[in-house]
Formats: structure tokens, sequence, C-alpha cells
């Protein structure tokens, strides 16, 4: 058998262990840090309310071309019912005359 695997084995072990000692301090240290946790909340904060305007934004040109929907859709409806009013007027004179 080949000491060669083995040793890059072991080696990728002692990496991988001692690489978590590292990030756990890390975490700790930034959780530790009042500070960073302070700046972290302000950044979210931040990020929430841009989201926010966002989204209204995208809510407010919605809702307004639904309103040019509507009244588009209302100048039609009144349109047809003047067009019918003189069709009916028009049709009601000849259905008379016969």
């Amino acid at each position: 058998m080949n000491s060669r695997p083995i040793v890059l084995i072991f080696l990728l072990l002692v990496l991988i262990i001692t690489s978590q000692f590292e990030w756990k301090q890390q975490i700790g240290e930034a959780e530790a840090s009042p500070e960073a946790t302070r700046r972290r909340q302000q950044a979210l904060v931040l990020r929430e309310d841009a989201v926010k305007e966002k989204v209204s934004s995208w809510h407010f040109v919605k809702l307004h071309s639904l309103y040019v929907s509507i009244i588009g859709s209302a100048t039609v409806i009144s349109v047809c019912c003047r067009i019918n009013k003189r069709v009916g007027i028009w049709y009601g004179g000849i259905a008379h005359k016969f």
C-alpha cells in the first residue's frame, strides 16, 4: 500500500479541521462586535426600504395603466351607447313606416 494517498488524505483532513476553526473564530468575532451588527442591521433596513420603494412604484405603474384601461373602456362603452341609441331611433323610425 502506498503511503502517498494516506498522507494526502491526512493533509486534507488537517486542512478541513483548521479551516473550520478559522471560520468559527471569524464568525464569533463578527457576532461579538455590536458595531458590526448595527451596521448589518442598518444595511438590511436600507435594502428593505429600497425594495419597498420599488414594489410601491411598480404598483403605482400597474394601477395607472389599469386606470387608463378603465377610462378607455368607459369611453368606448359611452360611444357604443350613443351609437346604439342613434341606430335604435333610426331603425325604430323605419320599423314604424312598415
